[in-house]
């Protein structure tokens, strides 16, 4: 009765069973998850840690601590420790062989994940050796996820672009393309990253009539996944329009330019630095075809906004200047804001604020003629605007 009663108690006891490693490694793993979900990634971290500890302590517990060490792995990424990631990585390859062979599922999941973090290392080629080997295990597996051979064969891909190696990355792309239709179809968003990847090559060896259907097939699914008005379609566009225009396809690429201009401006907003960039594009464009009052239109489209934007950075130098009580430095550099302003022929609203603080800083330096003449640019200015909104004051008065 007395033995039956202590054992009794000591199944019931949380403390007791707690101190059991065969249970405790499963459950410290159980704690980092949830660290994580809590976004507590040292505490993840340290769980993890104890788990491989307690796994290391059961005798033939190998695929516990595998499983350990991958985790220790993801703890000591999302803290940004990634030699320790590959260190803890680099022992569950080597276990899994020993234990699971090394034609295993459970090797081929360590090598992959390994190859993710001596990518984020910069160690390609050991990233590239490590997945190949990965992807030789799995396409040879019976059971194997569709989706894990395609995100490996696309990873491998991907690395041989950054290793310059075209002719590899050609063949590995192609192969990811087929991998990814077969396991998420032929409309997947995940064919994404392979259909770019290969259009970026043969577009940049101006292989044009090869990249086009990529870049067709990417913009089409993007615009069934995202709407035709999504900012994703950016860089599939920019690349369309280039391609059209190596073809010679002249009006797809008019087309397409105007577009991507459009959505950079519902994207980005009408200031921003792309817009310039592509009103260069088509200025580009045009003047290739003679179409030169349209270039010249685009062009000078693209130097207005820049030097809207040269000149908002140079009014925040002179800000600072001022609140230094810099007042010579102030002046001489507002004096030239103003010139490049007018040689960019930069719009009333760019000038508005440079010309309003410049007449204040010529007052103070008691140069009130040019201060007037500024004081009236501005004027004049105001006028305009109210123009162009409909607000000019009536040309009679009005009766009381």
């Amino acid at each position: 009765m007395t033995g039956t009663l202590l054992l009794l108690l000591a199944l019931a006891s949380p403390v007791l069973a707690a101190e059991d490693p065969a249970t405790q490694w499963k459950t410290e793993i159980e704690s980092g998850r949830k660290a994580i979900a809590a976004r507590n990634y040292s505490a993840a971290a340290e769980s993890f840690r104890a788990a491989l500890a307690h796994a290391e302590a059961v005798p033939g517990e190998a695929a516990g601590v595998v499983e350990a060490l991958r985790a220790c792995a993801r703890g000591a990424r999302l803290l940004d420790r990634f030699e320790d990631a590959e260190q803890f990585l680099s022992r569950a390859v080597t276990l899994s062989g020993e234990k699971f062979g090394d034609a295993s599922p459970e090797i081929a999941s360590a090598l992959s994940e390994l190859a993710g973090v001596q990518r984020a290392r910069e160690k390609r080629a050991e990233a590239l050796a490590s997945l190949r080997k990965a992807v030789r295990i799995r396409q040879n597996l019976p059971d194997v996820k569709r989706e894990d051979i395609a995100k490996d064969v696309t990873a491998v891909a991907l690395l041989e672009v950054a290793l310059n190696d075209v002719k590899a990355a050609k063949e590995t792309l192609a192969q990811a393309i087929g991998a990814w239709e077969a396991a998420a179809g032929p409309d997947s968003v995940q064919l994404l990253p392979a259909l770019d990847a290969l259009g970026r090559i043969y577009r940049d060896a101006a292989d044009y009539d090869q990249a086009e259907p990529l870049y067709s097939r990417s913009i089409e699914i993007r615009e069934a996944a995202m709407g035709r008005d999504s900012s994703d379609l950016l860089a599939a566009l920019d690349s369309m329009a280039y391609v059209y225009f190596g073809q010679k396809k002249l009006p797809q690429a008019e087309a397409t330019y105007k577009r991507l201009l459009a959505l950079w401006i519902a994207s980005a907003g009408p200031d921003h630095p792309m817009v310039a960039l592509t009103h260069d594009k088509l200025a580009e464009f045009y003047a290739f075809q003679q179409r030169y009052p349209e270039a010249e239109a685009e062009s000078s489209q693209a130097l207005t906004l820049r030097t809207a934007q040269h000149l908002a950075s140079l009014q925040q130098t002179g800000r600072i200047l001022l609140m230094e009580a810099k007042m010579k430095e102030a002046e001489d550099h507002y004096r030239r804001a103003v010139q490049i302003g007018d040689l960019g022929k930069a719009p009333d609203e760019a000038m508005d604020p440079v010309l309003r603080i410049y007449a204040t800083v010529l007052r103070t330096a008691n140069h009130p003629q040019e201060a007037d003449a500024i004081d009236k640019r501005v004027k004049e200015a105001l006028f305009r605007k109210g123009e162009r909104e409909g607000r000019r004051p009536s040309p009679v008065k009005l009766p009381q």
